[in-house]
């Protein structure tokens, strides 16, 4: 009997120090969704975006009780005027890595991302995926 409690006591608390670690896996920069305005933004964005979704579960650090902690500096913010508009890093596009990975920038390529561009972040340029039109004679 005595030997089934330590049992139970002893599972409980590796499922604690499990879950403690996973939800801060390095403590830096991982903090409550609701105190990362970045996050929130993409939060709103995520419904008709696949790509906010994805920078989200990348950012995902775990729990705190109910509340979703991040890594806020992972998470490009959106501008104001753009929030939920789809503006995000050029790389995190599939539609514009096909088009880099051709390797062709003339100057209708060149003119494309330049009306898509939106801004940048942290030295990556933003565009708005879902405006990129495929290139003429290229299929994107």
């Amino acid at each position: 009997m005595a030997s089934d409690v330590s049992s139970k006591v002893l599972v409980l608390l590796v499922t604690y120090l499990v879950v403690k670690v996973h939800a801060f896996p390095d403590d830096e920069g991982c903090i409550g969704i609701r105190e990362c305005p970045a996050a929130l933004k993409h939060v709103k964005n995520a419904k008709n975006n696949n790509e906010s979704l994805k920078i989200l579960r990348r950012a995902h650090c775990g729990f705190n009780g109910k509340v979703p902690i991040v890594k806020c500096s992972t998470i490009p913010d959106l501008p104001d005027s753009d929030s939920g508009t789809g503006c995000i890093r050029l790389q995190d596009c599939p539609k514009a890595v096909r088009i880099i990975h051709q390797g062709v920038f003339d100057p209708v390529v060149v003119n494309l991302f330049r009306s898509v561009h939106c801004g940048a972040q942290k030295m990556h340029p933003m565009i708005y995926c879902h405006k990129l039109s495929p290139v003429p004679s290229m299929r994107v």
